[in-house]
């Protein structure tokens, strides 16, 4: 089921599912970051040029989560992760902090899904590039923002579900 033949119905169904993990997922973020945090579906945004942790899931919902940081709030975050030590992004400390925000985002964002019978989905272990990485092809794909009070710029998180997770969202 491709997301263009997706009615209106099925669209928001699958928005407010995937909306309610972010939630959770904005939560944690916030008790990690500090400050507020929103993760909002958004219907597209355009991928910032900075740092992208990719993590995939498997188990009931197949597919994919990116993170897209710019560079300036991907140094914020470290910054307040290694409790304000001068970083570089190519450094051992700031790609594990980077990993483990994604880790963070994804484990329970995924964990959301897991009160339901069956859908048991666990993320891999993060990959984390200073290029934008290249997205495959998913049969949905959901753009999300992410937004943290102490960064004036925006984070885009992008969800991509293969056909069965799809299926699965929308018969539960």
């Amino acid at each position: 089921m491709a997301p263009e033949k997706l009615n209106s119905q099925q669209r928001a169904r699958l928005n407010r599912s995937i909306q309610a993990g972010l939630d959770l997922a904005a939560t944690s973020l916030k008790m990690m970051l500090g400050g507020e945090i929103h993760i909002g579906v958004v219907t597209s945004s355009a991928r910032p040029d900075g740092v992208s942790v990719r993590l995939g899931m498997s188990g009931a919902l197949e597919g994919g989560l990116y993170i897209d940081l710019p560079e300036n709030m991907a140094v914020k975050i470290v910054k307040t992760l290694s409790a304000g030590r001068e970083i570089s992004l190519l450094d051992d400390i700031a790609r594990s902090s980077l990993m483990e925000l994604g880790n963070v985002l994804a484990s329970v964002f995924v964990g959301y899904f897991d009160q339901y019978p069956g859908l048991r989905t666990l993320p891999s272990p993060p990959d984390l590039s200073l290029v934008p990485l290249d997205i495959p092809v998913f049969a949905g794909l959901f753009h999300a923002e992410l937004c943290w009070t102490k960064s004036s710029e925006r984070a885009e998180v992008l969800i991509g579900l293969e056909r069965s997770a799809l299926d699965i969202l929308l018969a539960g």
